[in-house]
């Protein structure tokens, strides 16, 4: 066996582990796991295979700890409400999932949560303020910087 082909089977090993291990593992603070008539859950509990079945999976646990969004679809495309989500529009599935309610683990969609209204965050009614603030700070210490060079010139 050649240099070569032993680098390319190295490599090709260590994409195939990686990529076991990406699966394996926690999806990120963007994933839920929806349940269809119950809500989309966020909280990662373990990577686990499917209950019952040893070969299939491994898939991402979730727990009803935690933030739980209500399926709405009353409230449009984009419900303006605390805690709700239309999953027609704003969750992508990609996958399988469980969620563990009641000891039990029932099966639900993965996907990724999207097109979030950011409802009564304090901080984002004081952002202009922040903006304005940090601007006249970068101006005024630029003016001064610039009468510093022009007076040393002299």
């Amino acid at each position: 066996m050649s240099a070569r082909s032993l680098g390319i089977f190295f490599f090709g090993t260590f994409l195939l582990f990686t990529s076991l291990a990406s699966r394996a593992s926690n999806p990120g603070s963007s994933y839920g796991c929806l349940v269809w008539d119950k809500g989309v859950y966020t909280t990662y509990q373990k990577t686990d295979y499917a209950p019952g079945n040893p070969y299939w999976g491994p898939f991402p646990y979730y727990t009803t700890a935690g933030t739980v969004y209500t399926i709405t679809y009353s409230h449009g495309n984009y419900p303006q409400c605390n805690g709700c989500i239309n999953p027609n529009y704003q969750f992508t599935s990609s996958g399988h999932c469980f969620v563990t309610i009641g000891g039990l683990p029932i099966q639900g969609a993965l996907g990724t949560i999207h097109h979030m209204n950011s409802i009564d965050v304090p901080l984002d009614h004081f952002t202009w303020i922040i903006l304005l603030t940090f601007s006249l700070l970068v101006f005024f210490k630029r003016k001064s910087l610039f009468s510093k060079m022009v007076l040393n010139e002299r």
